[in-house]
């Protein structure tokens, strides 16, 4: 192969993340795009530039609100990664929180539940008690459990996504506020659900 359109590719790829990291998403899809058709073209399915690519551009599509687009290339990247990889490998479960999520975007809750559920496991088993990585996935599922009326079982895991992250960052950081936020939603509907069931 040549090396040019190695470089071209990694070019592209590199201008891509500095535009989504700008929000400029719109344009980071469309050169993305220009970057995935380059390495379709002339990488290896199994490449891992062309995998890198493609976890790339699905990210931006999600931001983009394209979950649909999105969905497609993360089912695509995690496909060939599970041909390379245990199943159990814990690499896989950052593209599963990522495919989880675009599921849940699309309200296919059950669907993300179950893609979020194995990869907080997967997680979990892999890494120290207290990684950041581990609060990413309890909040995604925690969000998922909330939109499907489960927020018994989702409060315990945002009680102790807070109580980690806050050891990570300031109290008023967003990544902290929002968790939060969202805890005190989960707390009030299960309350809420607590004083019915008494009444009841």
């Amino acid at each position: 192969m040549d090396r040019g359109i190695r470089r071209q590719v990694q070019d592209l790829d590199e201008e891509l993340l500095r535009l989504g990291k700008d929000g400029q998403y719109m344009d980071a899809v469309s050169l993305g795009e220009r970057a995935r058709q380059l390495a379709d073209e002339h990488l290896p399915a199994e490449d891992s530039l062309r995998l890198t690519v493609l976890d790339h551009l699905a990210v931006c599509h999600f931001f983009n609100g394209e979950y649909v687009t999105s969905e497609k290339i993360l089912e695509e990247e995690i496909s060939i990664r599970r041909q390379q990889l245990p199943a159990d490998d814990p690499s896989l479960s950052t593209t599963m929180v990522r495919l989880g999520l675009c599921k849940v975007r699309q309200k296919k809750l059950q669907d993300g539940e179950s893609m979020l559920r194995k990869a907080l496991e997967m997680r979990e088993k892999a890494l120290l008690l207290g990684h950041l990585n581990i609060t990413t996935s309890q909040w995604a599922l925690a969000d998922c459990l909330i939109q499907q009326g489960n927020a018994l079982e989702a409060y315990p895991l945002l009680e102790e996504c807070v109580r980690v992250r806050k050891q990570s960052y300031t109290e008023y950081h967003p990544f902290v506020v929002v968790v939060v936020v969202a805890e005190g939603f989960c707390h009030n509907y299960h309350l809420h659900v607590t004083c019915v069931r008494i009444e009841a």
